[in-house]
């Protein structure tokens, strides 16, 4: 199975408790299973928001939510690509008002 790699999880201003879980959940292995779960549902369902997702993922908002970004930093997805001259954003139908879709970077997808 191939290793997705990782990217910083706490930012400059995060208090300690959240370097501590980042810690933690990088050293499980849990962040990079997490990971491949969110790759995996953008895979099958290119175009979603984030909320959207969580219908086609085992995993939570918040944890999809944390996820995507490290999918963005490592080049496996692409949030509000332009279509046809036109950027994805759009209305979530499953939160309230405009979101980010997010879409899988073709170049890139390892073997899951």
């Amino acid at each position: 199975m191939h290793q997705l790699p990782l990217t910083p999880a706490s930012h400059t201003h995060d208090p300690l408790s959240s370097y501590e879980a980042a810690e933690r959940v990088t050293k499980s292995g849990v962040r990079a299973e997490n990971k491949r779960e969110v790759l995996k549902a953008v895979i099958a369902h290119e175009g979603c928001t984030s909320r959207e997702l969580t219908a086609h993922c085992p995993l939570d908002r918040t944890e999809i939510g944390r996820r995507l970004p490290d999918l963005r930093d490592n080049d496996y997805a692409v949030y509000n690509p332009k279509k046809d001259g036109i950027k994805t954003k759009r209305a979530c139908t499953v939160g309230r008002g405009t979101a980010m879709t997010w879409w899988v970077e073709r170049r890139r997808i390892p073997r899951l």
